[in-house]
């Protein structure tokens, strides 16, 4: 189920949702975008659900951007020339060349990366439920649940149902 929680994290941070309480790995299971709430996998006996509404500061993620070495287009732009090194009369290759267009080895050929980037946001967490019985995950606005849903494992589904909510609430 971690895994599953993780994938969830990355698609709501890739849709641009503010993941609360760690990186992917292991997220404590709150995101906000603008009002809105999702809360996964936190029951009324999560210590998580007791820092709804506290005025505490948080670390939030900023992890996944263009990848620096292509500038996001996922191959290298311009030609890279080979590093080698000379250490006692023996050569030793660091990096081999890249000519434009071949794929960049950062990114591999995706044009984003992660990264492990950190900042210290001074906001409260927002207010929100622990999941309702029975319920994996909800999304809340205004302390009014949205939509909810019973697995995780599907996390593709999850996402799929917070973006139609989300469009038939607008």
């Amino acid at each position: 189920m971690n895994e599953s929680k993780a994938s969830i994290a990355r698609a709501l941070l890739r849709k641009g949702w503010n993941v609360l309480g760690g990186p992917p790995s292991a997220w404590d299971g709150v995101a906000v975008k603008d009002d809105v709430v999702v809360v996964v996998d936190i029951d009324s006996h999560s210590p998580v659900a007791r820092r709804a509404g506290k005025g505490v500061s948080y670390p939030a993620i900023e992890t996944y951007g263009k990848c620096s070495d292509c500038e996001g287009h996922g191959f290298a732009q311009e030609e890279q020339q080979s590093i080698v090194v000379e250490v006692d009369d023996e050569e030793f290759l660091l990096q081999s060349g890249r000519d434009p267009g071949d794929v960049c080895l950062t990114c591999k050929g995706g044009g984003y990366t992660w990264e492990s980037r950190r900042k210290i946001v001074a906001e409260p967490w927002p207010m929100f439920k622990p999941n309702p019985v029975r319920t994996k995950w909800h999304l809340e606005r205004g302390g009014e649940i949205l939509a909810s849903g019973a697995g995780l494992a599907r996390h593709r589904d999850v996402v799929r149902k917070i973006d139609n909510a989300l469009q038939g609430d607008s």
